[in-house]
């Protein structure tokens, strides 16, 4: 289960990261002072390591936008079918029918969302070459590492033993 939960995780950041590879940074307006980089701009910062072509570049480019556009379309659907759920739940008659209907849809969705997620990673894989996905991937590790650092502090070390 532990597996499991590492896999996903690791394959959901990566994702995220597939995500930020051609986002330019947002503006606002004159004196904007932009927040530090979460962890896809320390992805996006770091990308030189890897060595890309423009070829690679520009793949990466069309991942980025083509997956982030269809899981973010999935996501509000997603997030739309809950809040659906929810209201067939808050009636005091409960219709069940109504009820499975729904959790029929948010199944559908999350699957459909995992198997954008999938082909997202196949296409990731056949734009890197292995050693460049190697590193992609202990970049990504290591940005959301930071972050969680960042945000939640540091982890104290084990009991002893």
């Amino acid at each position: 289960m532990l597996k499991l939960k590492s896999l996903l995780y690791i394959a959901v950041c990566t994702v995220t990261a597939t995500l930020a590879l051609a986002q330019p940074p947002e503006r606002r307006g004159p004196g904007f002072e932009p927040r530090p980089p979460g962890p896809l701009g320390r992805i996006e910062e770091r990308l030189g390591e890897l060595g890309l072509s423009d070829e690679q570049k520009e793949r990466l480019k069309k991942l980025n936008r083509d997956t982030g556009r269809e899981i973010g379309d999935l996501m509000r659907k997603l997030r739309e079918a809950h809040r659906e759920f929810d209201s067939v739940l808050k009636e005091y008659n409960l219709d069940r029918r109504k009820a499975l209907a729904s959790i029929k849809k948010i199944s559908g969705l999350q699957r459909d969302i995992l198997n954008r997620m999938l082909e997202s990673q196949l296409e990731l894989r056949r734009i890197l070459k292995p050693d460049q996905f190697e590193k992609f991937q202990e970049i990504t590790r290591r940005a959301f590492e930071e972050e969680r650092q960042r945000a939640f502090g540091r982890r104290p070390p084990p009991p002893p033993q």
